[in-house]
């Protein structure tokens, strides 16, 4: 196995680029092997010696930045660089290189860029982790960032220890002391687990992807069920994690669609956001030929450690008035209006092209959404709405690259 072709062609460089690295950014899973060098580049060896640079491409949101990895002696490599992890300014990023699957040897970099110490900015850093003796992926490992200028990370993951997961094996890599330690984290039992005794769960859990909330309280998000979130700094020697359930489907399609194999990521999202977790879900309209005619996003928060806990609805945006507002763009960039058909030139682009994946942003109320005319072909657009004026939105077309659901970081 190798890279695909299209790893060695990163996209063109934006319209826009940022002037300096900017506060948020939408960015691509896939890494592009290109040397590229800008005031982002840090470089560092792998574990097997190879030098590396790792450089920063930004685009303003919705357009998508990316990162380029160059490898100055050409190592072989078994598949293209990803961005497994994001947090503020800290990118978690695995190279896999080698031929074999059998003897590749999987490294694992801590990319920061734009760490300011109160006196400018620090020079970007590209920092080996040491191996954790475990898997490290998107469903597992959460960046910790430091809770002061100049300060020190950490790296942490989670896996189940138990089926009915109630125990944990939590694993932490501080960056001042270089190294992994394990401990056992146990859920606190909760009256969701059994209808009788609050004891026994009767529900598994698998996670899905990891969002920092404050602090050192990192949660764990299992997209179909819901949340488990500890103080993964805690100096207890039994640590506890909470666990928080995710609202029930807007509607029975999307109750099948969560029980059946496919990615609920189609239609929902997680994220945390200053000490709370915001959720997403839309809603697909049909009509009697099965085919989409319409959606609807509808948000929900839930405050980590207030006493008014529960779910607390946010905002209900409609397509109809995403359509409305978007002064035209939106009809523009799905293509929808197509006279000759028997709607009358109304949402006919719309039935081939939805808009789907939707992605939170931390620091605000917009959601972006993905829109792809052909799921197996390169190219796409981001559409970014803003679920608190009422469904404003913006685009960017994003030609060339396959388009994946992005890391919106910030």
């Amino acid at each position: 196995m190798a890279p695909f072709p299209k790893s060695f062609c990163p996209p063109a460089l934006p319209d826009v680029v940022a002037a300096a690295y900017p506060d948020r950014t939408l960015l691509t899973v896939r890494a592009y092997i290109a040397n590229r060098e800008n005031a982002t580049t840090a470089t560092s060896y792998t574990s097997d010696g190879y030098s590396i640079q790792v450089t920063f491409v930004a685009a303003e949101p919705p357009g998508l930045s990316h990162i380029c990895v160059h490898f100055p002696e050409d190592p072989e490599l078994f598949m293209a660089p990803r961005v497994v992890a994001t947090q503020g300014n800290l990118i978690l990023l695995a190279v896999c290189i080698g031929s074999d699957p059998v003897e590749l040897t999987i490294d694992n970099f801590i990319y920061s860029v734009d760490d300011s110490d109160g006196g400018g900015q620090a020079p970007p850093s590209l920092d080996l982790l040491p191996d954790p003796g475990h898997d490290i992926s998107r469903a597992c490992v959460g960046l910790v960032p430091s809770s002061r200028p100049g300060g020190t990370y950490s790296v942490v993951t989670l896996s189940p220890d138990d089926i009915g997961a109630m125990r944990f094996n939590l694993c932490v890599h501080h960056e001042k002391t270089g190294l992994w330690r394990t401990k056992t984290v146990y859920r606190k039992p909760s009256h969701a687990d059994d209808g009788n005794h609050g004891l026994k769960p009767i529900i598994p859990f698998f996670p899905t992807k990891v969002i920092w909330l404050q602090g050192s309280t990192v949660a764990w998000v299992d997209i179909r069920r819901g949340v488990v979130l500890c103080d993964v700094l805690d100096d207890n020697k039994d640590p506890v994690a909470d666990y928080i359930p995710l609202p029930e489907p807007l509607n029975g399609k999307n109750k099948e669609a969560l029980e059946s194999p496919g990615d609920p990521a189609f239609f929902r999202d997680v994220i945390g956001k200053q000490g709370s977790i915001k959720f997403v879900e839309m809603e697909y309209r049909y009509d009697p030929d099965f085919v989409p005619c319409g959606w609807k996003a509808v948000t929900r928060s839930w405050t980590v450690g207030s006493s008014e806990e529960g779910w607390r609805t946010d905002s209900v945006v409609d397509f109809t008035d995403v359509l409305e507002n978007s002064a035209g763009m939106l009809s523009s960039l799905l293509c929808l209006e197509d006279s000759s058909s028997r709607s009358g030139g109304v949402l006919v682009g719309f039935k081939n092209v939805p808009l789907f994946s939707p992605t939170l942003c931390e620091r605000d109320s917009v959601l972006y959404l993905m829109s792809k005319p052909n799921h197996r072909k390169a190219g796409g657009s981001v559409v970014a709405v803003d679920t608190s004026s009422n469904g404003y939105a913006r685009g960017h077309d994003q030609p060339g690259p396959a388009l994946e659901r992005p890391n919106a970081r910030s």
